[in-house]
């Protein structure tokens, strides 16, 4: 019996006592005349070879041969061996960022592989024995061919493997009873029936092809796997290894079979544990994504192949809360319930890990992968028994379908990934369809997210001034800065878009500190130049600045840098940036009206204040919304409303001492309207289009504006 060497390391306790464990499962199966603690060394040599080895696999192999070797040729050997690796062999074989689970799976294929060829190459041995033995005997003169005739009898019926001899009409002739315990029919049974009428219909081409190839002379040698029926309706999986021999003036075959069952049965364990999850059952991603390649592969012009991605909502709470054994349980609950929602056939729901799961599906209609995420959604919510509590689960679901361009695996798997953060974000227990212009979207937002960052950097923004006029005679008094940026790929991007980014990226901040600074520099130049006729500059402040802390402080430290009188800066905040009890906002309001800091209110109107901030802030100016303003000429059908609107809020303001300005103002009749209500100042494409500082100097300087007519009388 070989013995592998020890090593100069200790052995650890773990590989001692498996060791002896694999010793006394090997003890159980086969009979080897060796004392058990003996049996246990080898072993332990093995095991020492398989942690030690560089390359685990290939040492694997080397002991699955070294088992044949010492004379453990019953296939319950090596189910033993298996069974002792899986259940205790430490997991030191594990690739680095692999499960061990995967690497444990290969070592046991490694082991089964080795097992297998060095149990194929000693039945090889023992037919190449027997074949020179017939050869011999017929090479032998007439006195020597009862004994050579006698030695293959003996190997022939003695032999462990079975054996057979077939003619040119592949008829067997000859029989061991080897064979026929394999088969389960009796030796004369089996005579004069055909090698290739006894393996099952599936594999009946294979075995014939062989032959023919032998019987031709195109191959002198052949080996192959194949099923065969047995009467019971069972079937035996047999290495076939076939070579022929001359026999008179024809060429017989021997065939030589090894019973290969355990094994096969064995691989297809360890196939079906490498494809799917142990927790579920359900095929793990590997299987999920060959079975997806196959169905696009196989797809007709009118057919599509579809895909929900699946992820429980909350399902951390559950193993935090109540146990990971709870949390397996509504795992396993889950996918009973997903299976039982793809009983089409073709379809398959699988596990990709954690709580994460697939449905894919082939067919004409892709709609019906709709209906069956609806099914889904539903069939989760129904409570779960784990550990003792009824829980209540959802769950989120992306669907999509190959009409999505380049439609390969990945891809697919992609976009409904996608498709499944859209049902998380509007807050799960629902399923949304994947939409290749909402991506599109969505993917230009964030590649002009990641533009802002750099633009703020390289000062790619300008700003532009729309001038702010006193309706009684249309002078300016004043020019709003609005922030205008140019992607260098796409182009102008509207302010509502690039505006509402900065936010999302906490980029606002930034961003409204340098339209302060360079709003206060260009005001302050219009100041050196026009004196007292300078208009002011007014600056949009965002919610999340008027939460700064210093933002008085600096922005009165930019005035004094600049030489503009606090005065000619007035700051603009919408209702909703003035809302709230916190104090903050209103300390710097108050710190910057008391130097003089004009304080209004934007869009006012669309907001849902009670008004109360009117009472308690130091506004002093009041921005109807262009909405109410459009709505002001004539023949739009709110024109009565909105000039009531209009009106009540210009009466509200003139009562509490505020001055009222109106924004979009884009033709003279809605300008006369206004200034006929008693408006006092506007602004709008009627008067002059946000443009470059000197817009505003030729009005001031040229009075280029547009005064507004006197109203007439009647």
């Amino acid at each position: 019996m070989t013995r592998p060497g020890r090593g100069p390391e200790p052995v650890s306790a773990a590989l001692d006592e498996f060791a002896r464990h694999w010793a006394r499962s090997m003890a159980r199966t086969s009979y080897v005349p060796v004392r058990l603690d003996d049996l246990g060394q080898v072993l332990l040599g093995h095991a020492e070879r398989m942690v030690g080895s560089t390359d685990g696999l290939v040492a694997a192999r080397e002991v699955g041969a070294a088992l044949v070797d010492d004379g453990y040729t019953n296939v319950s050997a090596l189910q033993a061996t298996v069974s002792a690796l899986a259940e205790r062999f430490p997991p030191t074989t594990a690739e680095p960022g692999r499960p061990d689970r995967i690497a444990r799976t290969e070592l046991l294929g490694a082991v089964a592989a080795g097992y297998a060829q060095a149990l194929r190459e000693r039945t090889q041995r023992e037919l190449e024995s027997i074949i020179r033995a017939v050869l011999t005997a017929r090479r032998t003169a007439e006195q020597a061919w009862a004994a050579s005739e006698a030695r293959f009898e003996a190997l022939f019926v003695s032999s462990a493997s079975g054996i057979c001899v077939v003619d040119p009409e592949n008829r067997i002739v000859q029989a061991n009873p080897a064979l026929a315990r394999m088969l389960d029919r009796p030796v004369a049974e089996l005579v004069r029936r055909r090698l290739t009428g006894l393996a099952q219909p599936s594999h009946r081409p294979a075995v014939a092809e062989a032959l023919a190839e032998l019987h031709a002379g195109r191959r002198t040698h052949a080996e192959l796997d194949a099923a065969f029926g047995r009467p019971d309706g069972g079937t035996v999986w047999l290495r076939l290894s076939l070579a022929p021999v001359p026999h008179g003036e024809v060429t017989h075959l021997v065939v030589t079979a090894q019973d290969d069952t355990e094994r096969y049965h064995l691989q297809s364990a360890l196939s079906h544990q490498a494809l799917h999850d142990p927790l579920t059952n359900l095929p793990n991603r590997a299987l999920v994504l060959r079975r997806l390649d196959e169905l696009i592969d196989r797809l007709g012009p009118d057919e599509h192949v579809g895909i929900c991605y699946l992820d429980l909502d909350g399902f951390k709470t559950i193993n935090d809360s109540f146990g990971h054994a709870a949390g397996d349980d509504v795992l396993r609950t889950v996918a009973a319930r997903l299976a039982g929602c793809v009983a089409e056939p073709g379809w398959l729901a699988g596990r990709l890990g954690g709580d994460e799961f697939v449905i894919v599906a082939a067919g004409p209609d892709p709609t019906r992968l709709v209906r069956v995420a609806e099914r889904v959604v539903s069939a989760v919510r129904q409570p779960i028994p784990a550990a003792g509590h009824q829980l209540s689960v959802s769950v989120s679901i992306g669907v999509t379908d190959d009409r999505i361009p380049h439609s390969q695996p990945a891809d697919l798997m992609r976009a409904a990934d996608i498709a499944l953060y859209w049902a998380k974000a509007a807050g799960g227990d629902r399923y949304e369809v994947y939409d290749a212009s909402r991506h599109d979207a969505q993917a230009l937002r964030s590649t002009l997210a990641t533009g802002l960052r750099s633009a703020l950097h390289r000062d790619d923004f300008t700003l532009r001034y729309q001038p702010i006029v006193r309706l009684t005679d249309g002078v300016p008094i004043g020019a709003e800065a609005l922030l205008r940026w140019t992607h260098p790929e796409h182009g102008p991007v509207a302010p509502e878009i690039f505006i509402d980014l900065a936010e999302e990226i906490g980029l606002i901040g930034q961003l409204g500190r340098w339209v302060l600074g360079r709003g206060c520099q260009q005001a302050a130049s219009w100041y050196r130049e026009l004196g007292e006729r300078a208009p002011f500059v007014s600056v949009n402040l965002s919610a999340r600045q008027l939460h700064d802390v210093g933002l008085a402080e600096e922005l009165l430290r930019t005035l004094a840098e600049v030489g503009l009188p606090p005065t000619r800066l007035q700051v603009e905040l919408t209702e909703s940036a003035l809302l709230g009890p916190a104090q903050g906002p209103a300390d710097v309001l108050q710190a910057l009206a008391a130097h003089g800091v004009r304080v209004a209110v934007d869009d006012f109107g669309t907001g849902y204040s009670n008004l109360a901030y009117l009472r308690r802030l130091p506004v002093r100016e009041l921005k109807i919304a262009g909405a109410f303003i459009e709505g002001l000429a004539p023949g739009h059908p709110g024109t009565p409303a909105d000039r009531q609107i209009v009106a009540s809020v210009i009466a509200l303001a003139h009562g509490l001492n505020l001055t009222v300005t109106a924004e979009g103002v884009e033709t003279l009749e809605q300008a006369q309207l206004l200034r006929s209500m008693g408006c006092d100042h506007a602004q709008g494409w009627w008067f002059a289009r946000p443009g470059d500082p000197d817009v505003l100097t030729e009005m001031i300087v040229g009075r280029g504006g547009k005064p507004v007519d006197p109203v007439p009388t009647h």
